[in-house]
């Protein structure tokens, strides 16, 4: 092991944050990416979980509070708290279900609609960085591996 290494070693924090078991290293490249990611978006003045919620807006419009809570795997309450600041900075708004007035959809305002896309671009330059680092064939191999992986555990 080198210096270096051993010094990373030594100030890591958490327990997945040592060793090079392959669940470590998929621990440290989640924890990294996500830092990654949420370092893009501050400036732009948005969380990665409103980002999140842009981003399957797009891809669905009309979504409830029931389907955000369900694929954000967040309480009710605190859909309902993201929602609400999402609606404030202008980028959402909420109308009545067509069959069941007791069910509200959220839809993307041209605001956040262009938010979602300035997202998309901040987090795409993150995302982009295995491109410099992994050949096509290594980032191909990878994926593989990582879908098998996640495969196994689901």
């Amino acid at each position: 092991m080198s210096q270096n290494e051993n010094e990373q070693e030594q100030r890591a924090r958490f327990p997945w944050e040592r060793g090079d078991e392959i669940p470590n290293l998929i621990k440290r490249v989640s924890v990294a990416v996500s830092r990654e990611i949420e370092a893009s978006l501050r400036p732009l003045g948005i969380t990665n979980q409103q980002s999140i919620t842009l981003q399957l807006l797009i891809n669905k419009p009309g979504m409830t509070h029931t389907d955000l809570e369900h694929l954000l795997h967040i309480e009710k309450s605190s859909v309902t708290s993201l929602i609400n600041g999402m609606v404030k900075k202008g980028w959402v708004y909420r109308q009545q279900h067509v069959e069941d007035a007791r069910i509200k959809q959220v839809f993307l305002t041209d605001e956040g609609f262009n938010m979602a896309q300035t997202i998309d671009n901040a987090v795409g330059q993150v995302k982009n960085r295995f491109e410099e680092v992994l050949s096509q064939e290594e980032r191909v191999i990878l994926g593989v591996l990582l879908r098998k992986v996640l495969k196994a555990y689901e």
